[in-house]
């Protein structure tokens, strides 16, 4: 007599229970590692406890009481000269300052000076291509001339 159909009927029998051993771990699994994981939070750096306290920010992340913009306006007028290779202009800045606290500086960023003679990275620059960099020939705030 063959029992070849037998066993092979329990052997699937066997494998499909325990595919639905091995199934049934590996969800339940699955389960507690999401539980797991929500169950710890990340710590918060200090610079946002600091924007918390300050109310500028909000734990939602939404702006709080405290937070304020500056603003700047430009009128920029510019004039090119190809043969010279020279830009002329003029600029207009109304900076607002909506912070509570007074500014007692006033930073101007000149990075057209990289092609000014004796930048540290002039190397690179072809020799024609080198000029004596931004010259400002007036600066005045609220009308008052700098020197």
């Amino acid at each position: 007599m063959n029992d070849f159909p037998t066993t092979l009927a329990y052997s699937r029998s066997v494998a499909h229970s325990l595919f639905s051993v091995f199934l049934l771990v590996g969800l339940l699994t699955l389960g507690r590692l999401d539980a797991y994981a929500q169950a710890y939070s990340l710590p918060t750096p200090p610079e946002v406890l600091q924007a918390y306290d300050s109310q500028t920010r909000s734990p939602s992340g939404k702006p709080g009481s405290g937070y304020f913009q500056n603003r700047s306006d430009y009128k920029i007028w510019v004039e090119l000269e190809p043969e010279s290779r020279k830009v002329t202009g003029r600029e207009s800045v109304t900076y607002t300052n909506n912070s509570p606290h007074t500014l007692d500086k006033l930073v101007v960023r000149l990075y057209q000076d990289i092609y000014k003679k004796g930048f540290f990275g002039d190397y690179s620059i072809d020799e024609n291509d080198r000029t004596n960099g931004v010259e400002i020939s007036l600066l005045a705030i609220n009308g008052d001339t700098l020197s």
